[in-house]
């Protein structure tokens, strides 16, 4: 247990990291400080036993090897893009289908539409038919017995 003093630069040299995360480990391990005689903190610590216990982050940016495989996710991604140009394909034939069904239905409306016109005013005549029927057998009525039976 050999205890040495170190400035904050001088620990994270030793441990491999910053100095703000020595000074972060010294003030959550409560180590001991004091100012040098050039004004930097001085921490007291048990360099070999806080090299055996600390283990620094690795860092993805700094080890290439810990990325995940970049080739695997590109083919993923393309599979997948694969797939959805699929699916809007699909889409499209479903979409130009129901397009021509509503094609039809439009057509099949507008010939009944035409055919409902024409039995409209085939019922107008009809009806004007009928109403100058009944005129004219009102009429009929409206004469005297004597002068209906010699018409």
């Amino acid at each position: 247990m050999a205890e040495i003093w170190l400035t904050y630069a001088g620990l994270a040299k030793a441990l491999g990291t910053t100095p703000e995360a020595a000074r972060q480990k010294a003030i959550r391990g409560r180590w001991r400080r004091q100012r040098g005689n050039d004004g930097k903190a001085l921490i007291l610590v048990d360099l070999e036993a806080e090299k055996a216990s600390h283990a620094p982050r690795k860092r993805p940016d700094e080890h290439p090897a810990g990325r995940p495989d970049e080739r695997r996710i590109i083919e993923a991604l393309e599979s997948h893009i694969a797939t959805l140009k699929g699916d809007i394909a699909k889409g499209e034939a479903l979409a130009e289908q129901r397009r021509g069904e509503v094609e039809a239905a439009r057509e099949r409306l507008d010939a009944m539409v035409a055919e409902l016109v024409a039995l409209s005013k085939l019922m107008a005549e009809q009806t004007a038919a009928v109403d100058n029927a009944r005129a004219e057998l009102a009429a009929y009525r409206s004469w005297p017995w004597w002068k209906r039976l010699a018409g």
